[in-house]
């Protein structure tokens, strides 16, 4: 499967799109994500959303935790030089599961679950939803696209960072319908 969607992923190179992906893979990175989570937080809180924040930041805090004890306890190596179509630095840690792929898909995806549903408009609930699920999608393919990653350690990443959004969404709607609980 590694070797399939690689090859895809090197027949598609375009050195036009290099630059777009490595600037996309940085939306990716823990530091963005932590500083966006931390952002997202102070703006609920002075909208008195202090549930939603609590969702948001328990998912986020939990994709790191999530990523760290994964990279330690698979400790996969990272693809050989000869997959990486691209020169860009390759990270030290363990290759799965893929971190930008998990956090991003948890903050991003929680954001269009838990913000994106209280929106009135439909078409505005659609665009945070296409946005929280795309924007983690092309994360994800920019760390396979740049070498980085193989196929199996985005993958990993989003199916765990998914399920974190959706029980962040689940929760804060829970917690809204039921403010005992």
């Amino acid at each position: 499967m590694d070797q399939g969607a690689q090859n895809v992923v090197v027949d598609l190179h375009r050195p036009w799109l290099d630059p777009v992906l490595i600037a996309t893979t940085h939306v990716g990175d823990y530091r963005v994500i932590a500083a966006l989570a931390i952002l997202t937080a102070i703006v609920l809180l002075i909208l008195r959303r202090w549930r939603t924040a609590a969702c948001i930041g328990a998912a986020v805090a939990m994709a790191f935790l999530v990523g760290e004890v994964g990279k330690e306890v698979v400790n996969r190596k990272r693809p050989d030089a000869a997959w990486r179509p691209v020169q860009y630095p390759l990270p030290k840690s363990p290759s799965f599961p893929s971190g930008h792929a998990l956090d991003s898909m948890t903050l991003y995806g929680a954001l269009a679950l838990t913000i994106g549903r209280r929106l009135r408009s439909r078409w505005l609930r659609v665009l945070a939803l296409v946005f929280g699920l795309g924007l983690p999608l092309l994360i994800g393919f920019s760390r396979i696209y740049l070498g980085v990653h193989y196929f199996t350690d985005v993958l990993g990443g989003w199916v765990a960072g998914l399920t974190l959004a959706l029980l962040a969404g689940w929760a804060d709607m829970r917690w809204e319908r039921n403010p005992t609980a």
